[in-house]
């Protein structure tokens, strides 16, 4: 009796053993996959979003051109003009 109650605890206490170290092992990974935070240096600033007068698509200040106080998406909507408001 005492060296079936012996292999008993004995599988049970590995089993335990087991488990925890394929939880330690799995939010290791989860941890790992996470994206880090950007350091202060390579953190990337907002941008202020403008509307394009004539197709309204909503595009960066930096990249948008500005025609007669207006801004447009390209080039081609710039030549086009502001479409009248609805």
């Amino acid at each position: 009796m005492g060296k079936t109650l012996f292999w008993v605890v004995a599988f049970l206490g590995g089993l335990l053993v087991t488990r925890v170290l394929a939880q330690l092992a799995a939010k290791k990974m989860y941890n790992d996959s996470l994206p880090k935070q950007a350091s202060a240096k390579q953190r990337v600033e907002t941008e202020v979003m403008v509307q394009c007068a004539h197709c309204g698509v909503h595009l960066p200040e930096s990249e948008a051109i500005t025609k007669a106080g207006a801004r447009f998406c390209s080039q081609a909507h710039a030549s086009l003009g502001a479409r009248p408001q609805r």
